[in-house]
């Protein structure tokens, strides 16, 4: 029990300091705990999903970490559109032109599970990130904007 306190407290300020890589999965992920998609999910689209929340991606905000020279976080803009946003998890879910058609189509969606549109932006994107209330069906409707961003 002691080893476990002691690991989730280190996870907790791994992940809560602002420079880490992590600072989206902060943003959705406060318990340490199993999340559902996890076990709801098949390997090839729980692989996607992962990735996804855990900034092992091909947006803007990742590639510019590995630059030479490092480019600064808010120069990292997207790419797929002229909004001269920059090009994050957030900005490509709940922004992006580029995923416009498959976005209206999982939030029309999710209105029908949820109260989704009565929420924030950050909290839809929130929930979008860390579904976790046991509704496979959910998971199914959100995954399509995962997909699209993921490949």
């Amino acid at each position: 029990t002691n080893l476990q306190h002691r690991y989730v407290k280190q996870w907790s300020e791994i992940t809560s300091s602002p420079d880490a890589k992590l600072r989206t999965y902060h943003c959705f992920k406060k318990t340490y705990s199993v999340e559902n998609y996890i076990l709801c999910l098949g390997f090839s689209k729980r692989a996607l999903f992962a990735r996804l929340r855990l900034s092992s991606h091909r947006l803007e905000i990742e590639l510019g970490r590995h630059r030479k020279p490092k480019i600064n976080k808010e120069d990292r803009k997207c790419k797929d559109c002229s909004l001269d946003c920059v090009g994050d998890e957030f900005h490509a879910i709940m922004i992006c032109p580029k995923y416009s058609v498959v976005r209206s189509k999982v939030f029309l969606a999710l209105n029908s599970y949820t109260n989704f549109a009565t929420l924030t932006s950050m909290e839809q994107f929130n929930l979008i990130m860390s579904y976790n209330e046991g509704d496979t069906e959910v998971l199914k409707t959100i995954f399509p904007l995962v997909e699209s961003i993921m490949c």
